[in-house]
């Protein structure tokens, strides 16, 4: 993020990370903040939204990277690795070229969770009649 903002020629003090989705972006005063504020141009393609911060409690989440383990081979599938994330949080990456993939015994994938503690339950994927525990 700071190279993408020093690229546009936004003038900030620092950036800090604040958890889940969340970024704290200081500015050197009010009239460089409002003209960041007032950029959608520029900020559009990297944020949702922006807001300016006036002590509102913002929600506890994190972005938590799950390795799932024991997938059978003819159920990998993009859908069904999103399908397993979608237990644990909103999912936010989930590998698209599976084929070009070397290891299939283990795939990454991000999810947005609103849990502090370490994700490592079991989940079981039914398949015809048979339970695979991922």
């Amino acid at each position: 993020m700071d190279k993408l903002l020093r690229i546009a020629k936004v003038e900030y003090v620092r950036i800090q990370y604040l958890g889940g989705l969340f970024l704290f972006i200081s500015f050197f005063d009010v009239v460089a903040a409002d003209k960041f504020l007032g950029a959608r141009e520029v900020w559009g393609p990297w944020f949702s939204k922006l807001e300016v911060w006036n002590g509102q409690t913002l929600p506890m989440e994190r972005v938590a990277w799950l390795s799932l383990h024991g997938i059978p081979a003819n159920l990998l599938d993009h859908a069904v690795l999103g399908q397993i994330g979608d237990l644990f949080g909103k999912v936010l990456f989930v590998p698209t070229d599976l084929d070009a993939d070397s290891d299939l015994s283990v795939f990454k994938i991000g999810v947005l969770a609103g849990e502090v503690q370490r994700i490592s339950e079991v989940v079981s994927l039914k398949w015809r009649d048979r339970n695979f525990r991922i």
